[in-house]
């Protein structure tokens, strides 16, 4: 193994790992908590298609003489629509309580709320409930289909080959910005380019499959939605697409510095920003929703 083909594997793996590890850091669980009452609840956000969406949580008074007198859901599909109640069960007289929404088709979400009552009256509601006119806050869950396992494969594969051509690009990047030798440049825009064709294949054609047999619907981006998962990758797209454009005197082989919109410096900064807004937009939670 070379040196530098050892500085690229070690920078691969400090990257790739410091994103998994900003991506699916343990959440620090704390109870909500009004007065002497407490509720310990962590959201579960999916759920297969069809099947009942199990809810579980812990209820409990601090205060001697003081119980938990009902804990319930208070659920509705549709904005407009009024909430519906269900009382959650208690299990053997503990702390715990649980019950379950209906299974919904792909696609679908119920949302809801949680109070929990004590014997003195008092009302616990999670997430809190706000005036009359401001932005209610509700959990949510959305069920969904399974995805092919192979194209599921695929879009993994493609995913991490991206990433791992664009972290060459940077390490190329690098290279000359403290050398300024210019083969550089040119092993640069060659990682920025395959790395775009692999993202393209992995967030539009087999991502827009995958997502239409897990939602329902292809792609729910602009300029036809809101949706995170395919607004942040059509952002990191048409990045690296713009990147391409400013040095297209590379891909058609012309004299050094033809053809290029933008100097070298200036592509080789732009290709390090690039990776620091990948990693940032690529640790927004995958298909969280904006209520």
């Amino acid at each position: 193994m070379t040196k530098t083909n050892g500085r690229i594997i070690i920078t691969t793996i400090v990257i790739i790992g410091l994103s998994i590890f900003f991506h699916f850091k343990i959440p620090d669980v704390k109870p909500y908590e009004k007065g002497d009452m407490k509720v310990i609840f962590i959201p579960d956000d999916d759920s297969p298609e069809n099947r009942k969406q199990l809810i579980t949580l812990s209820a409990f008074s601090g205060k001697e003489g003081v119980d938990i007198k009902e804990v319930r859901i208070l659920y509705k599909k549709a904005k407009g629509e009024d909430f519906k109640k269900s009382v959650m069960q208690r299990v053997k007289d503990g702390s715990i309580y649980a019950d379950y929404l209906t299974g919904l088709s792909k696609g679908e979400r119920w949302f809801y709320y949680i109070e929990a009552e004590d014997t003195t009256g008092n009302i616990l509601s999670i997430p809190e409930r706000i005036q009359e006119g401001e932005k209610q806050i509700n959990f949510y869950v959305t069920f969904e289909g399974t995805a092919n396992r192979i194209l599921f494969i695929s879009h993994i594969v493609l995913a991490i080959t991206a990433v791992i051509l664009w972290i060459h690009s940077v390490f190329y990047a690098v290279n000359y910005l403290i050398t300024k030798e210019r083969h550089n440049i040119r092993l640069v825009f060659y990682s920025v380019l395959y790395g775009t064709i692999s993202f393209f294949v992995f967030a539009f054609p087999v991502g827009g499959y995958i997502a239409h047999q897990v939602f329902g619907q292809a792609w729910s981006g602009v300029p036809f939605g809101w949706d995170i998962t395919d607004n942040k990758s059509l952002i990191t797209f048409l990045y690296y697409v713009i990147l391409i454009y400013l040095m297209k005197g590379e891909f058609y082989g012309l004299e050094v510095g033809k053809g290029n919109v933008i100097s070298d410096n200036n592509f080789s900064y732009l290709v390090i920003l690039g990776i620091i807004l990948t990693i940032a937009v690529y640790n927004i939670p995958h298909s969280y929703f904006i209520q």
